[in-house]
């Protein structure tokens, strides 16, 4: 090929690749996804000014808007009869539209809301489904399936598997989400497993998250104060309290 066809072949080249990457520069740039992917309607209800006060006075918002919740797992009852256990998802249902309600009067991030009532909801699912009230002694369906917090508030059921992969996404920018990061990890040290409970080696994984998941909030909150939030923690993750003593040592969660 004479010299001057291969200058101009490469001129070509070159101002085809330049072309190239000033196009794909120009391109608009793909929008970073939802925390969750399915846009969620959350409750609003009466201004509850005595709670939001308390709400956003303290040190995680978001954990103390969930105070109820938490607590409501931690007391989660293991006998029930049919006409309380009524009496107790409508008591549920009142307090997750109560939640959802004080967190967006506190300013709180729509999707930190989504994601936390999400978690909260398929928590207290697992916990009240795994209950020996929940199954008919007669038929052995379980009750509670009919009843899902989860299904009524976000329209899914698959809140075992989910609720990890919300928390993989948040884990991508642990300083930015730390607040949502605690209460998932509160929620795990609190009995949640998910998918965990049944799966082949779930107990390990789930070691693993659990060891993963408190290194990383608790080098994010840093080493100062409220060691005593974070020793509680710690007992719960581990299995270092006795059922007896949980409530009393639950409380610590929101210092």
């Amino acid at each position: 090929m004479p010299l001057r066809k291969e200058f101009a072949l490469a001129a070509y080249n070159h101002f085809e690749q330049a072309a190239q990457r000033l196009a794909t520069a120009a391109a608009p740039k793909p929008q970073p996804k939802p925390l969750l992917t399915s846009e969620q309607i959350l409750s609003r209800q009466s201004p509850q000014p005595d709670r939001l006060v308390a709400v956003q006075a303290a040190r995680v918002p978001l954990i103390e808007a969930a105070r109820p919740l938490l607590l409501a797992l931690v007391h989660m009852p293991g006998q029930l009869d049919a006409g309380h256990a009524g009496t107790l998802h409508g008591d549920l249902v009142r307090e997750v539209a109560s939640f959802q309600s004080v967190c967006m009067d506190a300013s709180i991030r729509k999707e930190y809301i989504t994601g936390a009532s999400y978690t909260l909801c398929t928590a207290l699912d697992e916990a009240a489904g795994l209950s020996a009230w929940a199954t008919d002694a007669t038929t052995g369906v379980n009750t509670w399936a009919g009843r899902m917090l989860a299904v009524q508030f976000h329209g899914d059921s698959r809140g075992g598997e989910n609720v990890f992969k919300f928390m993989a996404n948040l884990l991508q920018r642990p300083a930015e989400h730390v607040d949502v990061l605690e209460l998932l990890l509160i929620v795990i040290a609190l009995g949640f497993e998910g998918v965990y409970r049944r799966a082949i080696n779930g107990k390990r994984v789930l070691d693993d998250i659990r060891h993963a998941l408190f290194s990383t909030v608790r080098s994010c909150r840093g080493d100062g104060m409220h060691r005593a939030h974070w020793s509680v923690i710690e007992s719960l993750l581990w299995g270092q309290v006795l059922p007896g003593e949980l409530a009393d040592t639950a409380q610590a969660l929101f210092q």
